[in-house]
C-alpha cells in the first residue's frame, strides 16, 4: 500500500523536520541579500546609491570568489563538521549584512565617493567567502543526511518548501509594504526603509544561528575520509560529472540571470509603460520564487520519488523554460523598444502574456533548483564523495555568477540612456529624474539570448548523460536510474 505524503512526512520525525526548517530558512536568509534582493526590488542598485554596473561588479565579484572557494569548501564538508561550518558562514553572513544595511541607509552622504564602492566590493568579496566553502556544500551534506536513499526527494522537497513559505512572507508581504512605503518618497527617503528591510534579515540570522547550534544534528562517520583530494582527483577524471556541471550550469541561468533579467526587461518596458507601481512586481516576485517554490515542493514531495530517472526530468523541464524564455525576450520588441508605441490594450495583454509566461518559466527553475543535486545518485562516484561532488557541480554550475555578471556590467555600460523630458514624455524611464543614467532594455535583451546559449549547452550534456546512463542500465536490466547508494 502507497504511503501517504503527510504519513511520509510524519516518518521523518519532528526533530529531522525542526532541523530541514532551520537548514532551510539558513538558506534563504543567507543566500538572499548576495544574491536574490537585487531581483526582488526593480532598480535596487538606486538604493545602494551607486550605478547598475557597480552593482553586476559586485555580483560578479563574489561569483569570481565562489569560483575559487568551491573546491576547497568541497573538501571542507568532506573533512570537517559540516554543522561547525555552518556556523562560521552564518556569523560572517551577519555581519556583513548588518554593513550592508547601514550603508543603504547612510550611503547618500558618499554617493559620489568611490570608497562607497569600494565597501560594496568588500561585502559582496566575504560574503562570497561565507556563502560558499563555509556553507553552500556543507548545507546540502546536512540536508541529504536527514533520510535515506529513497527518500532524498522528500528531504530536499521538504527543505525548498519551508523556503518558499519564509520566502513568501520575507521578500513578498514585508517586501510589498517597503515598497509601497517608498512610492513617491526620494531616494535619501526611501533607502531608510530598504535598510531597516536588510537589517530585518539580518536579526533572523541571528536568530537561526542559534537554531543551528542547538536543534540541527550532525550525523558523521566515525572514520573521516583521509582522501580527499585523491576523491576530488578522481571525480574530476570522470566525464559524466564534468557533463552535469554543465548541466547545472545551463539550469542555474534560469535562477540567477532569467530571474533577474527577465524582471528587469518587464519593469523598465511593459510595466514603466502602463504606469503600474513597482511594488505589484514586488509581490509577484514573491509569488514566483517562493510560493511556487512552495508548490513545486509539495508537488515533489508527492511524485518526486516516482521519476526513475531526475536528469530525464530536468532536461524536459529545462527546455520548456528555455523555450518560453525565448518567446518573453521578444515580446517589447526585437532590439528595437517597439512596445512604445503599443496600444494601451496590447500593453496589458503583453504584461499578462508576459507575467503568465515568468511563472512557468520559474515553476520550471524550481524544480530544478530542487532537485539539481539528487541527480547525483544517477552516476558512480567514491564512496563519502557528496561534499566534494556538490563542489565540482557547483564550480561550474554556479560560476555564471562570475562572468555572466561580468558581462552584463560591460553590456549595461554600454546601452546606457541619459533621461530627457522626451524621453519621460514618450513614456519611458519615468521611474528616474531627468539627467539621470539608465540602462536601455536592449541591454537585458542580450544578456538574456546569452543566457538561453548557455541554457541550450546545458540541455545538451545533461542529455548526453542520460542517454549513457540508459544504456549501462538496460545492459545490466536495471529500470530505476538512482540504484547507488548515497555516499554522505
Amino acid at each position: 500500500m502507497e504511503t501517504s505524503l503527510i504519513q511520509k512526512i510524519k516518518n521523518l520525525g519532528a526533530k529531522k523536520i525542526i532541523a530541514l526548517v532551520i537548514l532551510a530558512c539558513l538558506d534563504l536568509f543567507v543566500i538572499s541579500l548576495p544574491y536574490y534582493i537585487k531581483s526582488a526590488i526593480p532598480n535596487f542598485y538606486k538604493y545602494m546609491h551607486v550605478d547598475e554596473s557597480v552593482l553586476l561588479s559586485c555580483s560578479a565579484i563574489i561569483g569570481w570568489v565562489t569560483i575559487i572557494t568551491q573546491l576547497p569548501g568541497g573538501w571542507l564538508a568532506d573533512k570537517f563538521s559540516n554543522k561547525k561550518l555552518l556556523m562560521i558562514g552564518v556569523a560572517l553572513t551577519f555581519f556583513m549584512s548588518v554593513w550592508f544595511a547601514f550603508l543603504i541607509i547612510f550611503g547618500h552622504q558618499m554617493q559620489d565617493n568611490i570608497w562607497l564602492q569600494y565597501q560594496y566590493y568588500i561585502i559582496f568579496f566575504i560574503w562570497g567567502i561565507s556563502t560558499t566553502p563555509f556553507f553552500w556544500s556543507p548545507l546540502w551534506r546536512l540536508v541529504s543526511q536527514q533520510t535515506t536513499k529513497e527518500e532524498q526527494g522528500l528531504a530536499f522537497a521538504v527543505q525548498g518548501s519551508f523556503v518558499g513559505i519564509v520566502g513568501f512572507v520575507f521578500t513578498g508581504i514585508v517586501a510589498f509594504i517597503v515598497i509601497t512605503l517608498i512610492e513617491g518618497k526620494s531616494v535619501e527617503q526611501s533607502s531608510l526603509y530598504v535598510g531597516l528591510y536588510m537589517l530585518l534579515f539580518s536579526v533572523c540570522l541571528l536568530i537561526l544561528f542559534f537554531g543551528l547550534v542547538f536543534y540541527v544534528k550532525e550525523y558523521r562517520k566515525e572514520q573521516e575520509d583521509k582522501e580527499s583530494f585523491k576523491k576530488i582527483l578522481r571525480l574530476l577524471s570522470n566525464w559524466k560529472v564534468w557533463m552535469l556541471s554543465i548541466f547545472l550550469l545551463g539550469m542555474y541561468s534560469f535562477q540567477s540571470t532569467f530571474t533577474y533579467y527577465l524582471n528587469q526587461l518587464l519593469s523598465n518596458t511593459i510595466r514603466e509603460a502602463l504606469g503600474i507601481p513597482v511594488a505589484i512586481l514586488t509581490i509577484l516576485f514573491a509569488v514566483r520564487v517562493y510560493f511556487l517554490r512552495l508548490f513545486v515542493g509539495g508537488l515533489l514531495m508527492k511524485i518526486g520519488d516516482k521519476f526513475k530517472s531526475f536528469i530525464l526530468l530536468l532536461v524536459i523541464v529545462a527546455s520548456l523554460g528555455l523555450i518560453l524564455t525565448l518567446i518573453f525576450v521578444f515580446m517589447p520588441g526585437f532590439f528595437n523598444n517597439s512596445y512604445v508605441n503599443y496600444s494601451r490594450g496590447l500593453l496589458w495583454f503583453m504584461f499578462i502574456t508576459m507575467n503568465v509566461l515568468f511563472m512557468i518559466i520559474i515553476t520550471c527553475s524550481w524544480i530544478m533548483v530542487t532537485l539539481r543535486f539528487a541527480q547525483q545518485a544517477e552516476i558512480t562516484t567514491p564512496k563519502n564523495s557528496y561534499g566534494s561532488m556538490t563542489a565540482i557541480l557547483s564550480l561550474i554550475g554556479f560560476s555564471s555568477d562570475a562572468w555572466m555578471s561580468q558581462i552584463g556590467s560591460s553590456i549595461t555600460s554600454v546601452y546606457k540612456v541619459q533621461v530627457t523630458e522626451a524621453l519621460h514624455n514618450a513614456g519611458r524611464f519615468t521611474d528616474f529624474n531627468v539627467g539621470d543614467y539608465a540602462t536601455d532594455p536592449i541591454a537585458y535583451q542580450i544578456i538574456i539570448i546569452v543566457g538561453c546559449a548557455v541554457a541550450l549547452i546545458g540541455i545538451i550534456s545533461g542529455l548526453t548523460v542520460y542517454i549513457s546512463e540508459t544504456k549501462f542500465n538496460k545492459k545490466y536490466n536495471i529500470k530505476f536510474y538512482r540504484w547507488r547508494d548515497v555516499q554522505n
